[in-house]
């Protein structure tokens, strides 16, 4: 008998929701929100404010809603779901017209690090504020490739085909984003 923790069990599983859904299965579209919603929210929590992150949170899931039928390939569904969100924090942060800035202080934990700096570490906290206090300080682009790789667990394939670029740059923006993490976490040690 299949294990249905497997990946496979879990990409057919997938596939058949959005298939249920795009025929008009409410059910079908109340599960898919079930195994993605706090997923793409935590996503849009790494680039937006709380609250605005939580508004934009419901355009993207009416969005998938309303065009899930137009969905070519069922199978992509994930990478589909992260491009819409992407687009959606995107116009956001346009229309909104303000620049995340740096923060001078952060409430990450002080431990004592070593001058190697391991991110795995970082995601370990026990204190999501804390690791939001240090990810508030990166650049846009470089806060979202950090979030979808380590809190997502993405490949640099899908992140790039998620916000639109070369796998080579996506590894350049984590490169320079866990340079700004580690001289970040040093200043404040």
């Amino acid at each position: 008998m299949d294990n249905p923790s497997e990946p496979g069990n879990s990409d057919i599983r997938r596939f058949l929701l959005v298939v249920r859904c795009q025929a008009g299965d409410q059910k079908a579209f109340e599960q898919l929100y079930e195994l993605f919603g706090d997923k793409t929210l935590r996503y849009l929590k790494g680039l937006l404010e709380g609250e605005t992150a939580r508004d934009i949170q419901q355009e993207v899931w009416l969005t998938v809603y309303r065009q899930i039928s137009e969905l070519m390939n069922p199978r992509g569904f994930r990478t589909w779901l992260y491009r819409i969100t992407h687009r959606q924090a995107i116009d956001q942060l346009r229309t909104s017209r303000r620049r995340l800035t740096l923060k001078e202080n952060i409430a990450a934990k002080k431990d004592e690090r070593t001058s190697t700096f391991d991110i795995d570490e970082l995601f370990k906290a026990e204190d999501e504020e804390d690791l939001k206090s240090t990810l508030d300080q990166l650049p846009a682009p470089h806060r979202e490739v950090i979030v979808l790789k380590y809190w997502e667990g993405m490949s640099y394939e899908e992140i790039g085909l998620i916000i639109g670029c070369p796998v080579g740059t996506v590894r350049s923006r984590l490169y320079y984003a866990k340079q700004k993490i580690e001289e970040i976490l040093h200043h404040e040690t």
